[in-house]
Order: C-alpha cells, then structure tokens, then sequence
C-alpha cells in the first residue's frame, strides 16, 4: 500500500481519523465529513476502501502507522472497511 494509489485514505487517517480518536468516534467523524460538505472525499475514500480488498492486517496497520500513527485490530480493520464501503455520497449541489 502507497499513499499514492491510496492517498484518500492516507488523508484520512492522518487529519480526520488519526489516533487522538478513539475507534468509537468513526460513525461520528463520517458524519462530520457529511455535514461540512467533503462529498468528493467521502466518495473517493470510498473507492479506495472497495479496492483494500483482502488487503492483510500487518499490510494496513504499516500504512496507518505511517498515516495517522494508529494500529487496528482484526475486528476493527474489518468494522473501518465495512463503514467507508457503505458511505452514501450525496450530490454536493
């Protein structure tokens, strides 16, 4: 993984979601990205987090720590993935 091919969810984990924040306050920081409008970054994390794929865990925990400076466990890896493939983009006119 590079921040290049995935460089939304680089932004991500390292402005919106890094580990000053607690696993509990994801639903509550993507609900934050939808109220100030950040449509196009929403989508295009979504993308990147359809093509993680079977991506393995040590994988992504380098490629976090390097971005945001966290690890995940199993659960919450899969729990992350589950949330940003179902965000609904909404049209931002």
């Amino acid at each position: 993984m590079n921040e290049h091919t995935f460089s939304h969810l680089a932004n991500f984990l390292e402005t919106w979601f890094n580990a000053s924040f607690d696993f509990a306050e994801l639903e509550d920081v993507l609900q934050q990205m939808k109220s100030l409008g950040a449509w196009e970054n929403l989508d295009f994390l979504r993308h990147e987090a359809l093509a993680l794929g079977d991506t393995p865990l040590e994988t992504f925990n380098d490629f976090s720590e390097r971005h945001g400076g966290r690890e995940f466990s199993q659960a919450r890896f899969e729990k992350l993935k589950q949330m940003l493939r179902e965000i609904e983009v909404e049209d931002g006119d």
